[in-house]
């Protein structure tokens, strides 16, 4: 009787654990208002009213940063260069730098005068935590002729209720995103790790606490024999 409960018991485990592909990444994005409205209406050089910043955040689950875009263009002859940066928020302003994602050229866009999206290269292990705002920040690095694209509405993913801010005569200052006040244009998406179902590991548990009993009772049988 106990061989064939210790078998029952063992086959539910291996079942479960068939049953139970490991976690997979799961696609997610997190702020994009690149695809409504390309290129936006007007735009911000950094040398002129930088650095420009956009905020974005994260939900319920915390995400890999995998992807990074923004709406850029050289406005001219390409002279100078610019960085490109991830920093924590700090009561709703950009706070402490928290990653590089590159330094580029102007000539990045060759000597073209329209807006292109620039992907920027994110960290392998970029992990963002749960419920969390960040800011993106586009800084020049001396005679910079980039300008950031803004958004003629509010209305694309993860764009409602955050803030974009601009640096006119070196003072920051923060706006809400709102179609009035357009923010700059950017798409960031992220992976998340799905876990498994509580009911899941109910079943593993169950099981570990059915071996576990079926050993304490041919413990006992011996110990009386």
């Amino acid at each position: 009787m106990i061989r064939l409960a210790k078998a029952f018991i063992f086959s539910a485990i291996l079942a479960v654990s068939f049953a139970s592909p490991p976690p997979a990444a799961a696609f997610v994005q997190l702020y994009d208002n690149t695809t409504a409205n390309f290129p936006g209406q007007g735009s911000d050089h950094v040398a002129v009213t930088g650095p420009l910043y956009d905020s974005f955040s994260t939900g319920s689950s915390s995400v890999d940063m995998v992807e990074l875009l923004i709406s850029l263009s050289n406005g001219g002859v390409p002279t100078g260069s610019f960085t490109i940066n991830l920093y924590a928020d700090s009561s709703t302003k950009p706070g402490a730098l928290l990653a590089t994602f590159g330094t580029f050229n102007d000539d990045v866009f060759g000597i073209a005068t329209g807006f292109d999206l620039l992907g920027a290269s994110v960290p392998q292990t970029l992990a963002l935590a749960a419920n969390t705002r960040y800011w993106i920040g586009l800084l020049d690095n001396g005679q910079s002729n980039i300008a950031w694209s803004h958004a003629p509405d509010a209305s694309g993913t993860g764009v409602a209720g955050e803030f974009w801010a601009n640096s006119p005569g070196g003072v920051l200052t923060v706006n809400a995103n709102s179609d009035a006040a357009t923010p700059f244009q950017m798409l960031v998406d992220g992976t998340t790790i799905s876990v498994p179902e509580p009911s899941t590991w109910a079943m593993v548990l169950l099981g570990f606490a059915g071996l576990g009993f079926v050993s304490y009772r041919r413990t006992q049988r011996a110990a009386l024999a």
